[in-house]
C-alpha cells in the first residue's frame, strides 16, 4: 500500500501540470485577475496551412466557453498562437530548402503551440501557455483531422480551465438595475 501511494505521488510530481489528450500535454500559463476582455482575434505565427485553421478554431470554441468571443479583427485582447517545433532526430533527405522524408526514413519531433494573450495595441504578454505533442512521422503518414480536432479542443479547454471568466454585460446591467432600485 506504502508503495502504491510513493508510486502516485511521484507520478504527481513527475507530470506537475501536464495533462495528456491523445498524446497532447498542456503547460498552464499563470492566471490574471486583471484580463477584462470580452473579445479577442487571433494572429497566428509560423502554423501550416492545414494546421492553422484547426488550431485557431478549437482555440476560439475554447475561449469562446470563458466569455471571451472571437472577432475577426480590433478584439479588445490579441492572442497569438504560434507553432514551434523542435527536432528530435534528424531526418532523412533534408536540406535547407525542404524537409522530405527518404524511402522509409521517419522524422521525430514536438510540436509545441504557444499561446499568447496581450492588450490590443501591446507588446506585454498577459498571459501565456501552451499544448505540445510528441510526434513521429512516417512516408504515407496523414493527419487524422477529426481526432486530432477533438483532441486540441480538449487541450485547449484544459490549457483555459484557470484563464479568467469574462464578465457578463447582461449580468452587470441586470446587477446596476437591482442596486439602483
Amino acid at each position: 500500500m506504502t508503495f502504491r501511494i510513493l508510486i502516485v505521488s511521484l507520478l504527481l510530481v513527475v507530470t506537475g501540470c501536464a495533462t495528456s489528450y491523445l498524446g497532447i500535454s498542456v503547460t498552464h500559463g499563470q492566471p490574471e485577475n486583471s484580463l477584462p476582455f470580452r473579445t479577442f482575434h487571433v494572429v497566428t505565427e509560423d502554423m501550416p496551412a492545414f494546421l492553422g485553421p484547426i488550431v485557431v478554431s478549437n482555440f476560439s470554441v475554447a475561449m469562446a466557453e470563458r466569455g471571451v468571443q472571437p472577432v475577426p479583427e480590433d478584439g479588445e485582447a490579441e492572442v497569438t498562437l504560434r507553432l514551434v517545433q523542435e527536432t528530435r532526430e534528424s531526418v532523412s533527405g533534408a536540406d535547407e530548402f525542404d524537409r522530405s522524408i527518404d524511402q522509409g526514413g521517419e522524422a521525430t519531433f514536438m510540436a509545441r503551440v504557444v499561446v499568447e494573450v496581450r492588450a490590443a495595441g501591446s507588446n506585454e504578454i498577459l498571459w501565456d501557455g501552451s499544448v505540445q505533442r510528441r510526434h513521429t512521422i512516417r512516408p504515407g503518414d496523414y493527419m487524422h483531422v477529426g481526432r486530432a480536432s477533438a483532441a486540441l479542443l480538449e487541450a485547449f479547454r484544459d490549457l483555459l480551465r484557470d484563464y479568467p471568466l469574462a464578465a457578463d454585460p447582461l449580468v452587470e446591467v441586470a446587477v446596476a438595475e437591482n442596486v439602483e432600485r
